[in-house]
């Protein structure tokens, strides 16, 4: 303590007091334990050598103190403004008789930009400012500082500046006498001595709120996802937490596809990243959304790992089928897909690329029908094989490398081969088509065709999938039906739960017979099964072919034939006689 000026009153004296405190932290440009130096005016002191009144010396400008190897900075106010004079209290040392009685802390609690990166109130990032707290409070010993403080905005942790932070209260921890009585360390802590928790110092953060990137978006919801954790540490170690939650994001929107968020988790341990990531769901644009928003079901299974910088890794632990339902389709994935999932402008932009095996068992004619209109299967085929099917959120939204076949297939209960399968994109309209080669009758008469699945591009509540709309069935072309005497040729179309014929084709056709020269007759025919009777699934199968042809003469002796009818049928009867008007 030191006196610079006296003036001597009646009945007591008004001195100017200084007094020097040697702190415990060194001064980083000198090496010594650093000082910092109070003042005071008009401190009275007594013909009996008492201090009449407070003598509350306050610090001369403002003092930082590196605390924790530099993970921190305290700053005390000073209470002198050495411009312009003014004194206020905010940091002071309040003196008595016997010496300093007090110390009144006001101080700036400040994080190094290595650690902790300001923001704004919209989070993003601020580089102009660094993470700031204050506090005031009184100690009686340097060594035992517990102060309450706040930050008032949000921040980050260095290297995962996406997510946000936002905490009402913080503990600055600088005693060795007690700890807060909100601590808890974590299990295994390794930055304390066993039996003396007391002697840890640090800053403590009890509740915080995390605020994930906008990518995480609600279906829905204009307002960020969040959730609230605990535990954060800042010590001479550096920070450290375990944050973690489950089941914060239900039902969300990655650019259209439907994805959930079921365990989120970052771990840092002094200053490092060395643990963070999601799992959850996300289901294929090719998959009807849920209506209960559960995707656990049908979509992919995934876990993310988040990296240094905020990218995600991604690896995909699908279930072993999953239902396309624009094809009408059980799908099975092999083990060497992918999900990617970027990051654009705020978006989640996933991409998969797919292979494995499709079973398709269409039954209804369109997305229309009813159950009870669609207890039939219109088509049947199982094996179908695809390599590098491309899923994305940008165009090409769909695309593929190869289609195969190697199983069994019917269309109308009838068998066939598949020769030639597509995928096409037409608007809003995606096509899965298939040339098929049908046997309507072993050894006897085979045909061709060609159908689309087709399925349309739905948007609704922030979500985009494609949703079964119908099949198209192209005319069936018949290139082959060799009845030694006679051939058939033509085309025909496709029934469709028909109250008499059932399912099956009908047409127009072409009757080639050979009586001497060839003659070829105009044709109407029908191919088509029935179950044998109610509740049966063995097929029915029938055919008939009924054929007239005139425009041509025969002579045959005394009378010409100008015209000649015929037909053929299989399972069929005739259900009417044919009149015949009188030629005499």
């Amino acid at each position: 303590i030191g006196i610079s000026n006296a003036k001597f009153m009646l009945g007591y004296t008004e001195l100017t007091v200084f007094c020097k405190v040697i702190l415990p932290q060194k001064d980083a440009a000198t090496g010594k334990q650093k000082e910092i130096f109070f003042g005071a005016d008009n401190v009275k002191l007594s013909k009996g050598g008492g201090l009449i009144g407070d003598a509350n010396l306050v610090l001369l400008g403002d003092v930082p103190i590196a605390f924790n190897g530099g993970n921190l900075l305290l700053t005390l106010k000073g209470g002198l403004d050495m411009q312009t004079g003014k004194v206020q209290k905010l940091t002071y040392a309040k003196l008595e008789c016997g010496g300093i009685k007090e110390i009144g802390l006001s101080a700036d609690v400040t994080f190094p930009q290595s650690m902790l990166v300001a923001m704004d109130n919209n989070y993003k990032t601020d580089n102009g400012r660094r993470v700031k707290g204050s506090f005031s409070t009184i100690v009686t010993d340097w060594n035992d500082i517990l102060a309450e403080f706040s930050i008032p905005e949000p921040f980050a942790i260095k290297g995962l500046e996406n997510f946000a932070i936002t905490i009402d209260k913080a503990v600055f921890d600088f005693s060795d006498v007690k700890n807060s009585a909100d601590v808890v360390f974590p299990p295994g802590y390794e930055n304390l001595i066993p039996g003396n928790e007391q002697l840890w110092r640090g800053v403590y953060i009890n509740k915080l709120q995390i605020i994930l990137p906008k990518e995480f978006k609600k279906r829905g919801k204009v307002e960020r996802v969040s959730f609230e954790a605990n535990q954060m540490l800042i010590d001479n170690m550096g920070l450290t937490g375990n944050f973690a939650a489950n089941n914060i994001l239900r039902s969300g929107s990655a650019s259209g596809w439907e994805f959930s968020v079921n365990k989120f988790f970052i771990d840092v341990k002094a200053n490092h990243l060395t643990a963070a990531g999601f799992d959850g769901y996300i289901a294929l644009p090719l998959t009807k959304t849920q209506k209960d928003d559960s995707l656990k079901s049908t979509a992919f299974g995934y876990k993310a790992i988040i990296s240094p910088g905020g990218q995600y890794l991604m690896r995909v632990s699908t279930l072993s089928n999953l239902k396309f339902d624009v094809w009408q389709a059980s799908a099975h994935i092999d083990a060497d897909s992918y999900l990617e999932l970027l990051v654009n402008n705020g978006q989640f932009r996933p991409k998969a690329v797919l292979t494995g095996g499709l079973d398709i068992n269409v039954v209804k004619q369109n997305s229309e029908e009813t159950k009870s209109d669609s207890s039939k299967s219109i088509t049947n085929i199982k094996g179908i094989v695809f390599q590098q099917l491309v899923l994305q959120t940008e165009a090409p939204y769909i695309q593929v490398k190869y289609f195969g076949y190697k199983g069994d297939a019917k269309l109308s209960n009838f068998p066939i081969s598949i020769y030639d399968i597509g995928l096409s994109i037409n608007s809003r309209q995606i096509m899965l088509g298939i040339g098929v080669k049908i046997n309507l009758m072993a050894g006897k008469i085979s045909a061709k065709t060609h159908f689309d699945i087709v399925g349309e591009m739905i948007a609704e509540n922030e979500t985009t999938h494609y949703a079964y709309k119908k099949i198209e069935l192209n005319d069936i072309i018949i290139d082959s039906a060799n009845f030694g005497s006679f051939k058939i040729n033509g085309k025909v179309h496709f029934n469709r739960n028909h109250p008499t014929m059932g399912s099956g084709f009908e047409g127009d056709l072409i009757l080639t017979i050979k009586l001497g020269n060839e003659i070829k007759v105009s044709a109407k025919a029908a191919f088509g099964s029935k179950p044998l009777s109610t509740g049966e699934t063995t097929a029915f199968r029938y055919w008939y072919v009924d054929a007239l042809a005139s425009g041509f003469t025969i002579p045959c002796g005394t009378f010409s034939i100008t015209g000649i009818g015929g037909g053929a049928s299989y399972h069929m009867l005739r259900s009417a006689t044919m009149v015949v008007d009188s030629i005499f």
